[in-house]
């Protein structure tokens, strides 16, 4: 019998978006492909790619402004139906404001016997409002995957069914560059220490206390140590952030490096000293676990995603949530303390060849694609 499909709904995905989940999905799909047909529905035109073949939808109907919810869910239960004789499973990435879908997946389910699975990834989890339609997406989903232990335990508390724990990992990459010509090609003095940021620049993230703390570190303090903080991505929150450093006389020691290709991300990692993350709360942070990778000493909040990942003082420094000053205490201790900087890295480094590897990730979703 003719292999069938398995069709994933991404309608945002890297390089048009640049999130975690999208760079996740943009690597995941051609490994996939390599042992599986796989089939992509999205409204993201900049893919490059051979391997797999790609049904792209547009985010408007009829080029009417405010109809993205309508249009895309119209959109997409046609092209499933086009191929509903040639599909396996539909593959469906769970995050917030996805509650719609469940007028949608479970109907195709119903009628036209397309199986789906949902993989969650979290978005906040905030309550389930009633019409959200949340409640029947999950109901009549023929699996659950969830992308971290947190997740896995709260979606099984609200759907009351079993949910399978995936993590949502990538075959992440070194540069090959030394870190000297990479600080000069970066823009960096050989002997600036850099403080590093990645994700995106919006209020889950919190990026504006990491920057908070920075600035009560202290203009001495900041130059004496050569400190640099750098910013990799982008948000709503970017504008807010540039005009507070401007109101400080430390705005030369801070770079927005905006939105960057995925391809160069690992040229900030293998220059940075410390890393950074400051969410209010993760799924499976593919960031953190790409600094844990790298072996850079790691600081991160105190909240679901990062403190069942890292121990604190021993794999990694936790602060509590929005609490700058705890931050900047925390960093001063990384700062000028080789001993504590090489404990951390090289214990949360072990953490990730041990727990974090791409390869059970792909097997595990292989597996679960045998079932349909």
């Amino acid at each position: 019998m003719e292999d069938k499909y398995v069709v994933y709904i991404m309608l945002d995905i890297y390089p048009c978006a640049t999130g975690g989940m999208e760079i996740y999905y943009n690597n995941l799909l051609p490994e996939i492909a390599r042992h599986k047909k796989v089939l992509l529905i999205t409204c993201c035109n900049k893919i490059k790619n051979t391997i797999y073949p790609i049904e792209y939808i547009s985010k408007k109907l009829y080029s009417i402004p405010g109809t993205t919810r309508i249009a895309t869910l119209l959109f997409t239960s046609l092209k499933l139906i086009k191929y509903r004789t040639k599909i396996s499973v539909v593959h469906y990435p769970y995050a917030s404001n996805a509650g719609r879908w469940g007028y949608v997946l479970p109907f195709l389910k119903k009628y036209f016997r397309i199986n789906y699975v949902l993989q969650l990834h979290g978005g906040g989890m905030g309550k389930w409002k009633i019409l959200s339609g949340n409640k029947p997406l999950f109901k009549h989903a023929s699996k659950l995957i969830a992308v971290s232990d947190v997740i896995k335990k709260e979606y099984q508390k609200r759907s009351r069914r079993k949910v399978e724990l995936i993590y949502p990992l990538v075959p992440f990459k070194t540069s090959n560059i030394t870190p000297e010509e990479l600080k000069i090609e970066t823009g960096f003095a050989k002997n600036d220490k850099i403080i590093l940021f990645v994700g995106s620049l919006k209020e889950i993230k919190a990026p504006n206390i990491l920057l908070d703390a920075f600035i009560k570190l202290g203009k001495e303090y900041v130059k004496e140590n050569k400190l640099k903080l750098v910013f990799i991505g982008t948000g709503n929150l970017q504008e807010q952030l540039e005009s507070q450093i401007r109101n400080t006389d430390l705005d030369s020691n801070v770079t927005f490096k905006g939105l960057t290709p995925y391809e160069k991300v690992p040229n900030y990692y293998k220059i940075a000293d410390i890393y950074v993350i400051t969410s209010h709360f993760e799924g499976t942070p593919k960031s953190l676990l790409e600094a844990m990778f790298n072996k850079l000493p790691i600081i991160g909040t105190n909240v679901n995603g990062i403190n069942n990942v890292l121990k604190p003082e021993i794999d990694a420094l936790l602060f509590e949530k929005d609490n700058s000053t705890e931050l900047a205490n925390q960093l001063r201790r990384l700062i000028n303390n080789e001993d504590l900087c090489q404990k951390l890295s090289n214990n949360s480094n072990q953490i990730y060849k041990q727990k974090y590897s791409f390869d059970i990730t792909l097997n595990s979703l292989l597996k679960l694609y045998k079932d349909f």
